[in-house]
């Protein structure tokens, strides 16, 4: 049995802020903290002794940056009954990565992370992030290339190598003509070493929770898109390395007896070459079974 908690966005802080400026209120944290509480005081979790509950905490675009973000504060947020909770993160296009923008007129998501840092009151920096930086490269904490690192919750991560809200901020438009594609490609490259050197973080290791061990896992495929985990095509019928990240959450979850090694990555050449996820690859997949289980 399992059930889904569905929290919509709606307050344009990435899930993260707790302040007010503009004459807004920008309290992601705070809703984030309100929805743990009520699943705690008013729907049990956590409450039985002799049951252990299993939570995934995620999100996908800018739900999988809060998520990032409060992903190792989940048992205090959860209190008393967070010691009859394990927690793990599913994290679906959380991956910014740090290159200035190839259109100039984009200010660019370091600069916008930087004011957003200065602005919106965000707590969960993570006690070793805080320790690696000073405060005026605090704002790393809330970036992705430079925070994932730094989480100890076990997580599955998803990144596309041509991550299509990324580039098409960065260029204006999907990337065409020689030099915007030259831009995507190394922008793929640098995607690629990020989630690799992520992955050989967790390599040996693992943390030991009631459901068993939980090491961190890696799925990226060389693909024009961008958090795509909500739909049958992402979920359950594209693939990276030859794997759907359907069977690769199951791996992570333990699910399955061959888990492989977490990592499922792909390594070609070419703008977008990765080819299961092409429509031509979707519209030659056999239909789903019903029995398939979407998790996230």
């Amino acid at each position: 049995n399992a059930n889904q908690v569905y929290v919509p966005y709606c307050t344009s802080d990435a899930h993260m802020g707790n302040t007010s400026a503009f004459g807004w209120h920008f309290r992601g944290a705070v809703v984030v903290q309100s929805v743990l509480s009520e699943l705690v005081n008013r729907h049990g979790l956590g409450n039985n002794d002799k049951k252990k509950d299993f939570m995934i905490f995620g999100g996908g675009s800018a739900g999988s940056r809060g998520a990032m973000v409060h992903l190792d504060y989940v048992p205090r947020m959860l209190g008393d009954a967070s010691k009859n909770v394990d927690v793990v993160g599913f994290l679906d296009s959380p991956l910014w990565i740090d290159m200035d923008p190839f259109k100039r007129s984009f200010m660019g998501f370091v600069d916008e992370t930087k004011e957003f840092f200065l602005s919106a009151g965000v707590e969960h920096l993570g006690d070793s992030c805080i320790e690696a930086y000073n405060f005026t490269d605090q704002w790393k904490c809330l970036f992705g290339e430079y925070r994932i690192p730094h989480l100890q919750t076990p997580f599955f991560l998803v990144a596309s190598q041509y991550d299509s809200f990324q580039l098409g901020n960065a260029v204006g438009h999907r990337p065409q003509g020689a030099d915007e594609i030259a831009y995507a490609e190394d922008f793929a490259n640098r995607t690629a070493a990020v989630v690799r050197g992520i992955r050989e973080q967790w390599e040996g290791k693992s943390v030991k929770l009631h459901a068993g061990s939980f090491s961190s896992a890696v799925f990226s495929w060389a693909c024009y898109n961008h958090c795509t985990s909500g739909g049958r095509g992402g979920f359950n019928l594209w693939t990276a390395a030859g794997t759907t990240m359907d069977t690769g959450v199951q791996a992570f979850l333990s699910w399955v007896s061959n888990r492989g090694d977490l990592s499922w990555m792909d390594n070609c050449t070419g703008f977008a070459c990765g080819d299961g996820c092409s429509r031509d690859h979707f519209q030659t997949q056999p239909t789903v079974p019903p029995k398939v289980r979407q998790v996230v």
